[in-house]
């Protein structure tokens, strides 16, 4: 079979990476992630320009009308450049539950701002306490006549620090979880944000009875969740490839460059052993992602699929980022090194929506759900 992108797609990866290139060395991005708000508007304006904050949208709802392929190659890019703007808290996450639940008003309304770059919509989905898979929130959602409010603490929410609105999921009066839109500075909202290890953003939202409109109607939304969810994973997985990409890159440029007793690093075949290890798991992960982008391609967004994809990439990402900085020695935990910091956010995206032993367990019950054959 032939994996290798269409040409339309080269051309799509190419220029998110040229542009991202541009926008981010090391020096730069450090500058950047220690501003109060994390990321820079002037990129997030030249991805709008590109359409690429467009990119999974419908045509009719304003988008460019690309599929999950071409979400993987740019998230990929990315990756390699730990670019810190909200492409998949806002785009491919929110954008996604918009264009799937909204209705074609509120579709009009919010994936028009967010493809021109003018509206930031996250998802506010876990809670204070809580691991994925949640099975369940504590932030109510109660109708007063025609109005609705929610009640309850978000936390955390990826870049809510500065969104202008959150998907709020929450309990509906007659069971099920539906999503509601609150504005950022409704009344009953009071959020605070913080910094995260890997240098990015997120928010804390307590909502105290804030005005909140459905998202659609007020129905559940589990399957709605879920599906955002698996999408989610399989941008977190490309970008993950993308980060261990560079990562490997930069670790065999290191040993092919540093000497010592008078000879390149490279010459040492245990650490050539170490570097080659680096790049099956890279490989493997590469091919894992591959998998998810192309089975949500097929329209199959099915959870088991995400956690055999997450599983891979969790293993891959922890590996792949310690060696790095093992085979760098001391320079990779220096901040101005670039090594520490691809290892902190493949770290991050190993927790993000489960790691290792969720997806372990979600494996092992589904094995359990087919019984014993007797024979």
């Amino acid at each position: 079979m032939d994996f290798s992108y269409t040409d339309e797609q080269k051309m799509l990866a190419a220029a998110a990476s040229d542009l991202f290139e541009k926008a981010y060395d090391p020096e730069s991005r450090r500058e950047t992630v220690a501003t109060g708000l994390g990321w820079s508007k002037d990129v997030w304006a030249q991805c709008a320009e590109m359409g690429l904050l467009g990119l999974p949208f419908a045509e009719e709802d304003g988008g460019m009308g690309a599929g999950p392929i071409e979400v993987m190659a740019v998230m990929t890019e990315v990756g390699r450049r730990l670019v810190p703007e909200p492409i998949l808290d806002v785009v491919v996450v929110a954008g996604g539950v918009i264009a799937r639940q909204g209705s074609a008003e509120q579709r009009a309304e919010l994936l028009a701002g967010i493809t021109a770059g003018e509206r930031l919509a996250v998802l506010a989905h876990h809670e204070p306490g809580t691991r994925w898979p949640v099975r369940a929130v504590t932030t109510s959602a109660r109708q007063d006549g025609g109005r609705w409010t929610v009640t309850g603490v978000k936390n955390p929410v990826p870049h809510g620090d500065c969104a202008d609105s959150a998907i709020v999921s929450a309990a509906l009066p007659d069971g099920g979880t539906g999503l509601f839109l609150v504005q950022a500075d409704a009344q009953g909202v009071e959020r605070a944000g913080y910094a995260t290890h890997d240098g990015l953003r997120a928010g804390q939202w307590i909502l105290d009875s804030a005005e909140a409109r459905p998202l659609g109607e007020p129905v559940d939304c589990d399957g709605v969740i879920r599906d955002a969810e698996v999408r989610a994973q399989a941008g977190l997985a490309a970008e993950a490839v993308g980060a261990m990409d560079e990562a490997l890159r930069l670790t065999s440029d290191y040993l092919r460059t540093r000497r010592q007793f008078g000879v390149p690093l490279a010459t040492f075949q245990t650490l050539t052993q170490r570097a080659a290890d680096m790049y099956v798991l890279v490989e493997l992960a590469r091919s894992m992602s591959m998998y998810a982008s192309m089975s949500l391609a097929d329209g199959d967004a099915d959870p088991v699929i995400a956690s055999r994809v997450q599983l891979q990439i969790c293993e891959s990402a922890r590996a792949v980022g310690q060696e790095a900085i093992q085979l760098h020695g001391g320079i990779g935990v220096t901040d101005e090194y670039p090594v520490g910091h691809y290892a902190s956010r493949l770290l991050a995206i190993e927790h993000t929506l489960g790691g290792r032993e969720e997806h372990l367990r979600v494996l092992v019950d589904g094995v359990r759900d087919h019984g014993v054959v007797e024979l």
